[in-house]
């Protein structure tokens, strides 16, 4: 499951930059991708390291991103996502507007 945190996290960051977007907020439920991505001293060495040191090089680049840490819980679109994801068979699919699913959610916040 870190791996997969991360793989998403180093994904969504190159979506937004690739889009033009210079001003980006993250958010991950994992504790541990959250530890990682904010230290800068986690060895080459460690076995997701190149992909660790791939998200920092992003981060590096000229925009303002900020990661936090949210509960699980607290993260009903991204849970709403997920299980819509694992219904579909596409690798990645981008929306331009909110799906269906999320309407409820996003007018409650």
């Amino acid at each position: 499951m870190f791996l997969a945190e991360l793989l998403g996290l180093k994904h969504g960051l190159l979506i937004a930059w690739d889009a033009g977007f210079r001003h980006v907020q993250c958010e991950t439920d994992s504790q541990e991708a959250f530890r990682f991505v904010s230290s800068r001293d986690t060895p080459m060495s460690h076995i997701y390291g190149v992909v660790i040191t791939q998200i920092h090089e992003l981060l590096d680049q000229d925009w303002r991103v900020g990661i936090n840490h949210i509960l699980r819980e607290a993260n009903v679109c991204a849970d709403k996502l997920a299980k819509k994801g694992g219904t579909l068979n596409d690798y990645l699919i981008v929306f331009d507007d909110p799906p269906v699913e999320l309407e409820q959610s996003l007018s409650d916040i």
